[in-house]
């Protein structure tokens, strides 16, 4: 039964999404994680490098215990009271911890202002969502960007909460997204973070690890309606270039984008003023221009829904044996 619910909320909060994107107010969960992690990182990043490591750990983790706590026990209340009312809040907080639309949202802009020829705005709108250089980005800059963070975020933003919300509900949806919060704003190779921001990187990346390999999995079955090269080369090149990338995760989605629409991402990229020679990553010749932007973003609708089919499939085989 726990099971069912879990499935329910997961798949009203994706409907949610769907329908009314991520609201960004003052009030949203994330920001809240966002403030204290601010504070964190304000009072406890400071002294010897092992002790800034160590308090890094406590502080956060501590953190994270505190808002999963809450969650579970907002949410104990809610079943107590009423099922339905606990599948209901359960979905509301499993809403508030994914991004899905306002990514695609992202995206579809960028792929209107370069359509319309607009390059200094599409610009503009990849520089929210990449942290690179844009300022003097090619539409194939722009486009590599995009659907680079296409690839990546199919799994941070979307199917890796949904994971861990299927396997603990809610609760376990705030528990990742807070670490993936902290990993964005302190898991940083930096100076000042290197050493206080070191448990929230490797637990981000634990957390991950599983989610992006499922999501690059799933994500290859796009081959099947882009027929640019079979499934089975689509996983055979997404494992070999995922390994290429500096990330342990984040190369699965990027590899597998790049296999499904066969063509290639990754190669040299500005950031603050510094050309980093990333590796390429793909086999494909498909140039990277405005339509790869709009094929990543029914590549990423697909890959999603194919994860809820899998889990409603997986679920009833679980409670058909059970």
């Amino acid at each position: 039964m726990v099971l069912i619910f879990h499935l329910t909320a997961v798949t009203a909060a994706y409907v949610l999404d769907q329908l009314f994107g991520d609201p960004h107010k003052r009030w949203h969960p994330v920001i809240l994680m966002g403030n204290i992690l601010q504070y964190v990182d304000d009072q406890g990043n400071k002294g010897s490098e092992r002790a800034k490591k160590i308090k890094g750990i406590v502080l956060i983790y501590t953190a994270a215990f505190i808002l999963t706590g809450s969650a579970f026990a907002l949410i104990s209340l809610f079943y107590i009271f009423n099922p339905a009312a606990g599948i209901a809040v359960e979905a509301i907080i499993i809403w508030l911890m994914i991004g899905g639309r306002s990514m695609k949202s992202s995206a579809a802009a960028i792929h209107e202002e370069l359509a319309g020829g607009n390059l200094e705005k599409a610009r503009l709108l990849t520089s929210y969502i990449v942290s690179r250089d844009t300022s003097t980005m090619t539409e194939e800059q722009i486009s590599r960007s995009v659907v680079e963070s296409t690839g990546e975020n199919t799994s941070d933003s979307v199917t890796a909460p949904l994971f861990y919300a299927l396997l603990g509900g809610a609760p376990l949806a705030v528990f990742y997204r807070f670490f993936n919060t902290a990993d964005a704003m302190i898991g940083y190779k930096t100076k000042k973070h290197l050493s206080f921001g070191f448990g929230a990187a490797k637990t981000d990346d634990l957390l991950n690890w599983l989610p992006a390999r499922l999501t690059a999995f799933l994500m290859g079955f796009s081959s099947l309606w882009l027929k640019r090269q079979t499934l089975l080369k689509t996983w055979k090149d997404t494992a070999e270039h995922a390994r290429l990338h500096e990330s342990p995760n984040a190369g699965f989605g990027e590899s597998a984008m790049s296999a499904v629409l066969f063509t290639k991402l990754g190669g040299p990229a500005v950031y603050h003023g510094t050309v980093r020679d990333r590796p390429y990553l793909g086999v494909g010749t498909l140039p990277l221009r405005k339509e790869r932007i709009k094929e990543s973003m029914i590549v990423w609708d697909m890959t999603i829904v194919l994860f809820l089919a899998a889990a409603w499939i997986g679920g009833g085989i679980y409670l058909g044996l059970a």
